[in-house]
This record gives structure tokens, C-alpha cells and sequence, in this order.
């Protein structure tokens, strides 16, 4: 289980780019692109976890679109979760959501590169739930 990004946000030419560089089935589209920041797997699915060859990043997104194409090749069994479990703050207006009323996880995606920036996000939203009883 995992939130479908690719129904929200166009992850999906990325992952098509990746399966038409290692010869996928021609013409092949992806259906799906989940986002791992909130995964739920059983052990039968446990492969879909399985490294990516060594230097291959295809994009920003790197092994999360090779994970994605191993959910797709394998055929995988997958169901989505609803974005209030992974409430990625970088993108949340694209789900309708507002973080502090909607989001039972908030996942401060791409937000890394500035760990003090990050550390006062945190710091504010964790104040905003509380102050709003959350």
C-alpha cells in the first residue's frame, strides 16, 4: 500500500523513460507511481525493494521510479492509500489537503538540503498541531 502519486502529479513519463532505456515491453505505460515515503509491503512483495543497478539515478526521483518499474514488471498486487497518510508538504495543494486539519502523516519530501530549514518546519507545524489539538 502506498500513496499513487502519479494520479496526482505526472511522475509517470520518468518511469516510461526508465522501462523504454532497459527494453520493456514496447509501448508499455506505466498505470501507476507510488510514492514511498508511507509504503506498506508483505514479504511477497518484498523484491519490488531490490537495488538499482550502481549509478543508475534516472531522475530526481531515482530509486523510488526503480522501485516503481519492479512493481510493474513483477505485476505486482497494489492498492493506494489516501494522502492524508503521506501528506507530502512540498505538493499538498495539489491534494486538496491543508496539513494541519487533513494530514495524519506529513512528509516533508525534497526538504533535505537545508536540514536547519527543515528543523523549523517541524518546529512550527508540530506547535500548529498542537495549539490546534492535534
Amino acid at each position: 500500500m502506498a500513496f499513487d502519486e502519479g494520479s496526482y502529479l505526472d511522475r509517470k513519463p520518468g518511469l516510461k523513460g526508465l522501462a523504454d532505456a532497459f527494453g520493456f515491453v514496447p509501448g508499455w505505460q506505466p498505470s501507476f507511481y507510488y510514492n514511498t515515503g508511507v509504503f506498506v509491503i508483505t514479504p511477497k512483495a518484498v523484491g519490488a525493494l531490490s537495488q538499482p543497478p550502481i549509478g543508475l539515478f534516472p531522475n530526481h526521483f531515482a530509486e523510488q521510479t526503480w522501485m516503481n518499474l519492479q512493481l510493474h514488471l513483477w505485476s505486482t498486487a497494489t492498492c493506494t492509500i489516501d494522502p492524508i497518510y503521506n501528506c507530502m508538504t512540498s505538493v499538498e495543494e495539489h491534494f486538496g489537503l491543508d496539513r494541519y486539519k487533513d494530514a495524519n502523516i506529513i512528509h516533508y519530501a525534497g526538504q533535505s538540503n537545508d536540514m536547519v530549514q527543515l528543523l523549523t518546519s517541524i518546529q512550527y507545524d508540530d506547535a500548529k498541531l498542537k495549539e490546534l489539538g492535534r
